[in-house]
């Protein structure tokens, strides 16, 4: 398990002006998003996973958040009257899709495949007694970059909590959060 993680000794120093600059971008689940600006790509996961790609060349990132690996029925297209976004809203909680779509994304964007480097998150075992979707969301995202061969170069997956991802688009780093306390109320 290998983590980029933030400590006051570590922190890089900003300037004011370039803080109020970072653009902050929630990504639910579902969502797909790619940048090539300076921006952070937010998210929470537990058993959702969250693949980030970059490409150091080129400087442009992205992330995405999906619930399950794959969809079980094929998904008539035809029969749901939402508009293209929300399309891809509901075909980016598979995984297969979201993964075609970030890559899609960043090629669109200038990013090479043969330049994208993988940091994977989330897999979580949240409710302890039922299947453990997060294993099964992990070991597909590992397996569709093992065979995009695009190499995974830090990982942050299962246990039990929950996670804060924060991935600036613009360097490929990403910072981590364990929630290791979640109440119902």
């Amino acid at each position: 398990m290998v983590v980029e993680r933030s400590t006051p000794n570590s922190l890089k120093k900003m300037d004011c002006q370039e803080a109020a600059e970072v653009k902050v971008v929630k990504l639910l689940p579902g969502e797909v998003y790619s940048s090539s600006e300076h921006e952070d790509i937010v998210t929470i996961l537990g058993s959702c996973v969250a693949t980030c790609l970059w490409d150091p060349i080129a400087k442009v990132g992205g992330m995405n958040h999906f619930m399950l690996p794959e969809a079980k029925k094929q998904i008539k297209l035809s029969s749901i009257s939402v508009n293209q976004s929300s399309v891809r809203m509901l075909m980016g909680r598979y995984g297969n899709f979201a993964m075609f779509y970030l890559i899609e994304s960043l090629l669109k964007k200038g990013a090479h495949l043969h330049n994208l480097q993988a940091k994977l998150f989330g897999g979580a075992k949240m409710i302890k007694h039922m299947s453990d979707i997060g294993k099964i969301n992990a070991e597909f995202a590992i397996s569709y970059l093992k065979e995009a061969e695009i190499p995974i170069i830090a990982s942050h997956l299962f246990g039990n909590n929950a996670r804060k991802i924060v991935f600036e688009s613009r360097t490929g780093v990403v910072k981590i959060r364990e929630l290791s306390s979640v109440y119902q109320v």
